[in-house]
């Protein structure tokens, strides 16, 4: 038997499940436009089957509602007008009643209904139409219903090595799907009994909550990858039955259980196919690779971003300086006033100074002008500065860090600025000495 499931999503973007004799043997991603188009992969060839889920929660309703205790026919109608209410249009819709209340304000019913928009489910079957004699099963995801003789208040549990699922089940609908972490290689029998059992009493507590105050578990099934854990269910003192299923590569259990009914029965949901860890990890490990390897590159092409700039930035700063150095010697050669003093010429050099000043300019820093005169004490000099897209209120923070590279060289004294004002203009002075002895 080869059955085709499609999980469908918003804008008709689908996964696509093929099973064959109820093992998965292919899984494929269908844009909302491929599935438009019917352009659907060469594996659905020789399909049996066509199961749908609706994962759009846009285009359909399913829940648990609470309506008077009423005759079918009654009821029908009463669930018709609540689907018109909520979906807005009218819905193909199929419901069932799972159980009957008795309270202060009267005999109600507790009805699982299932809607879909009609407008949807006529677009779909479109879609679909070279396999609509084939299609069985329209339904909504991830609310479950289906006719397997569990009885009232069963609860399904499925063991595994990495994790456990269990499926509540009152008359038939699912209330309640629940993922749970084991780790049964590194867990003793003992602490799985004890988590197991809290699961199952936060499990019941919830059920009681939310949808049956009378709700009492009273069978246990129970599907084990390790036929030892089967042991643990007899701690919990409820009846419990193992689920034989010869086959099994990951999945939940009901569309095993559906593939032996007849598809007919099952007028509202199927569980939808979970592949399993086993199933999937090939693909994991690509994806981490591939990751690894963009990550890697990624990181190669910043890095020589980044080397790229730095340079760049060396060679801007390298050329800033060179230029204010050829500034400072045209400024010596041609505009420099050097009043001197036989008395110590030769004992501070003049081209110590300007080194010392052109390496301690700011960025946007000019020397306008330049004085020195050597005194006894070293060589006297006051500068003034002009600025290059600097605004106002950072020239003088520009200065102090300019004076404060000037006084780690060590052999400044004396250094203060001045700010004159000449109309609107600022004229920022730097004056100070540079004594003898320097390197």
């Amino acid at each position: 038997m080869k059955i085709a499931v499609f999980l469908i999503r918003q804008n008709f973007s689908a996964d696509l499940y093929i099973f064959e004799d109820g093992v998965l043997e292919g899984l494929f991603f269908l844009s909302g436009e491929e599935f438009k188009a019917s352009k659907f992969p060469s594996r659905m060839r020789g399909v049996d089957r066509v199961y749908v889920l609706l994962d759009d929660p846009n285009i359909y309703y399913l829940n648990l509602l609470r309506l008077p205790n009423l005759r079918s026919s009654e009821l029908k109608k009463t669930v018709n007008y609540e689907l018109i209410s909520i979906l807005g249009e009218k819905a193909r819709f199929a419901f069932e009643t799972v159980a009957i209340k008795e309270d202060e304000a009267g005999i109600s019913s507790l009805v699982l209904v299932n809607g879909i928009k009609e407008s949807y489910f006529n677009e779909l079957v479109e879609y679909l139409k070279n396999y609509r004699d084939l299609i069985e099963l329209i339904v909504s995801y991830p609310i479950s219903y289906y006719n397997f003789d569990t009885g009232k208040s069963a609860l399904i549990v499925e063991l595994y090595e990495d994790k456990t699922k269990m499926t509540v089940l009152m008359g038939g609908a699912v209330v309640l799907y629940r993922t749970i972490p084991v780790g049964s290689q590194r867990v003793t029998p003992e602490d799985l009994t004890l988590r197991l059992r809290e699961e199952i009493e936060r499990i019941t507590y919830y059920v009681r909550q939310n949808y049956d105050r009378t709700f009492e578990l009273r069978k246990l099934y129970y599907f084990a990858e390790d036929k030892k854990v089967g042991t643990l269910f007899g701690r919990f003192g409820v009846v419990t039955e193992e689920i034989e299923l010869p086959i099994y590569r990951g999945g939940d259990i009901a569309p095993y259980i559906v593939s032996q009914k007849n598809p007919k029965e099952f007028i509202l949901n199927i569980l939808p196919p979970i592949v399993s860890y086993r199933e999937i990890s090939p693909y994991i490990y690509l994806l981490l690779l591939l990751s690894f390897l963009f990550y890697s590159a990624l990181f190669g092409y910043s890095y020589g971003r980044l080397l790229r700039y730095e340079r760049t930035l060396s060679r801007t700063l390298d050329n800033l300086r060179s230029g204010v150095y050829q500034n400072l010697t045209y400024i010596r050669e041609n505009r420099m006033l050097m009043l001197t003093s036989g008395l110590s010429q030769a004992d501070v050099p003049l081209e110590e100074l300007l080194k010392a000043v052109s390496a301690s300019l700011e960025r946007g820093m000019r020397v306008s002008y330049f004085k020195a005169e050597r005194q006894v004490s070293g060589l006297n000099f006051s500068l003034t500065f002009d600025f290059e897209n600097v605004p106002d209120f950072k020239k003088a923070d520009l200065i102090e860090s300019f004076i404060n590279r000037l006084n780690s060289y060590g052999t400044f004294q004396n250094l203060r600025y001045e700010v004159q004002t000449q109309g609107d203009k600022r004229e920022y002075l730097v004056k100070g000495v540079m004594v003898k002895g320097s390197s």
